[in-house]
């Protein structure tokens, strides 16, 4: 039988979930550029309390119903609810937390990520790969492809022209692998999108491959609208699509779609604020 928790008759592993809900909640909040600083920060106080406390009430199970993957999972919770505090997601005690996650329970999937951004955030690229690397290796998700494919275009911008290239091609077989995972993620097509205009900037420039980033930005944008009419927090990322989209029809020399997109970007950004860290 489930441990139940007494003061809400609910399972242990129902808490858990509803813990990890919150937290995915505030951590969403803070790519949320668009939204008003001073609101974004209020709703994302709001929401890591909200998270604390249901993980209190779990924690205090912790003694009672030992186990390694409670544990682990616990130290996940923990480890980014902090990323959503004032360090960001660079957050020393954040990677510490999510480091003795990974320890206790290695196919934790979302500790990885997440202890592959504390490290991106702190400049640490390869620490960061190896985490993606050690995500896919236990499984293959479309959160753990995206963050790597886009990781390695972070590399390529900072790498000698071979190194470069190899970087951008593993990038774009990554984000199809996303696509094929995912077909309806806005995130996934974002990247395929982004992948192929990397292998323009640093391998073809070749108007095959801009072509192929038009189309998965069209593709992008379709998917975002049917995220953000089911109220999905993940459908965020329109002003930046509609630069990059914007920016391949300019590169195509379509001045008028290109104009369209970077019109786009007014309205998708008009509340765009400094980044909170």
């Amino acid at each position: 039988m489930p441990t139940m928790i007494p003061t809400t008759g609910e399972s242990l592993s129902a808490v858990l979930d509803r813990a990890e809900a919150a937290v995915d909640n505030a951590y969403a909040l803070h790519d949320d550029l668009y939204a008003p600083l001073a609101d974004r920060l209020a709703t994302m106080a709001a929401s890591r309390s909200a998270a604390e406390a249901i993980i209190a009430s779990a924690e205090a199970w912790a003694e009672v119903v030992t186990s390694t993957e409670l544990q682990a999972r616990l130290h996940y919770l923990r480890g980014k609810v902090a990323t959503c505090g004032a360090e960001g997601r660079g957050s020393a005690a954040a990677g510490r937390l999510l480091a003795d996650a990974v320890k206790l329970d290695p196919s934790l999937i979302g500790a990885w990520n997440a202890l592959g951004e504390c490290y991106w955030q702190r400049g640490e690229l390869e620490a960061a790969r190896g985490c993606f690397h050690g995500a896919l290796a236990h499984r293959r998700t479309c959160d753990s492809l995206c963050h790597l494919s886009m990781l390695l275009r972070v590399i390529a911008g900072r790498s000698p022209p071979e190194e470069a290239q190899s970087c951008v091609l593993e990038s774009v077989a990554l984000a199809k692998d996303a696509v094929r995972f995912e077909p309806s993620s806005q995130r996934a097509w974002f990247s395929m999108g982004n992948a192929h205009l990397s292998v323009y900037k640093f391998c073809t420039a070749s108007a095959d491959e801009l072509h192929l980033a038009s189309k998965a930005f069209t593709q992008a944008t379709r998917a975002g609208a049917l995220e953000a009419k089911h109220g999905s927090q993940l459908a965020i990322i329109n002003a930046d699509l509609a630069m990059n989209h914007g920016l391949t029809y300019f590169l195509l020399e379509s001045i008028g779609p290109a104009i369209a997109a970077y019109t786009q970007v007014r309205v998708a950004g008009a509340g765009k604020r400094e980044p909170c860290n």
